[in-house]
């Protein structure tokens, strides 16, 4: 197989995105230099170039993941001109949150005992409260109460959501956990 040349960012990014794979589809234990680089289709010594060792990797994984998604959420409720568009842009935020393959990543970054947030001295949930605050009026008080209760309840959805509805005697098919955003979403109003 012909080598692919890429510059340092871009191999950096291949082997996040190749590592967060292996966490997703088979959990923490795969989480293997030799088992990244071969996902990666580099050597493990790339691997460890780029990430110094498996844990950092992981934490850089971790970053990317949640830094892109807070980004987002901040994008969606910047540009929204509307109360329809901010809710959209809510609605956005909270189908990432609970998305069950970001379930997986968190549980598997949390087993290897990371924090499945970036560093508390970014206040990047804080940055969200703000903007919410600013966005809609909501006293900020009660906006980081808003992001708290729905980081929580959307995340639980990602992790066990699928086996808290069985209990429940609830379906799990795409529409239902549409219309659970949706209640949670009229929660915020």
């Amino acid at each position: 197989m012909p080598r692919i040349r890429r510059t340092p960012e871009a191999a950096r990014a291949h082997i996040i995105e190749a590592a967060k794979r292996l966490l997703i589809e088979e959990g923490p234990r795969a989480l293997k230099l030799q088992r990244v680089g071969k996902a990666a289709g580099m050597s493990h010594a790339s691997v460890i170039h780029y990430f110094g060792s498996i844990e950092g990797l992981a934490s850089a994984v971790l970053m990317d993941n949640h830094r892109t998604r807070r980004e987002t959420l901040r994008s969606d409720l910047m540009t929204a001109e509307s109360r329809v568009e901010r809710a959209q842009g809510i609605d956005h935020a909270l189908q990432s949150l609970s998305d069950r393959e970001q379930g997986r990543l968190t549980l598997s970054l949390l087993s290897l005992g990371l924090d499945p947030f970036p560093p508390a001295e970014e206040l990047g949930l804080a940055s969200i409260a703000e903007l919410l605050n600013a966005v809609t009026d909501t006293p900020l008080d009660e906006a980081k109460q808003v992001v708290l209760a729905n980081v929580l309840v959307m995340v639980g959805e990602a992790m066990v959501g699928e086996h808290m509805r069985a209990r429940l005697g609830l379906g799990d098919s795409e529409e239902d956990r549409t219309a659970f955003r949706r209640w949670m979403l009229e929660r915020l109003r």
